[in-house]
């Protein structure tokens, strides 16, 4: 099975509800969180987090889904690469 490796990172306008949202669009598109980091600062909050990818996942509709979401101010994923 080919998985694929990437650091994401998400910017949030308000740090009331957390990552949640986000976190439930990953699960739902097959994506699962291996690190997560978090800096808060006042009402801004910026996640880092490495993801694992798997092959049935879409990523460029996660990624569009994650954009949607209202307190997401920016959304980044890098450094995909696939592994075995």
């Amino acid at each position: 099975m080919r998985l694929g490796s990437a650091d994401l990172e998400l910017d949030l306008r308000s740090t009331e509800g957390g990552p949640a949202g986000a976190l439930e669009v990953l699960a739902r598109h097959n994506i699962t969180i291996r690190s997560m980091d978090a800096e808060i600062d006042g009402d801004r909050a910026r996640y880092k987090l490495q993801v694992r990818v798997q092959p049935s996942a879409d990523i460029h509709s996660a990624l569009a889904e994650l954009s949607g979401i209202p307190e997401v101010e920016r959304v980044s994923l890098t450094g995909f690469r696939d592994y075995e």
